[in-house]
């Protein structure tokens, strides 16, 4: 669970008209940090429970943000993505 701020920024522009009911406004943690553009760190989680590392079974990748004392940016790339059907259309050489 991280702060409320930092979720509004993950969210903006991004919220359709079912993302109101509950549950449906879920992210991983990739995807989180891929919206706001930077590794999340220890001082963007709330103090929830959900949050202790000591308890329950969390991901390796959870458990460094938790203890993580700074964020790093994110490379954005550029380009269509990999896997993209939008893929543009080829012609042969000499022929119109």
């Amino acid at each position: 669970m991280v702060r409320d701020a930092l979720w509004e920024l993950a969210w903006r522009g991004c919220r359709k008209s079912w993302h109101a009911l509950p549950g449906q406004s879920v992210l991983c943690i990739g995807c989180l940090e891929k919206r706001i553009g930077r590794t999340l760190c220890a001082n963007d989680f709330t103090d929830a429970p959900v949050n202790d590392p000591n308890k329950g079974e969390i991901s390796d990748r959870m458990r460094a943000r938790l203890a993580a004392t700074g964020s790093v940016r994110l490379k954005r790339k550029r380009g269509r993505p990999k896997g993209s059907k939008n893929k543009p259309k080829r012609t042969k050489r000499g022929r119109q």
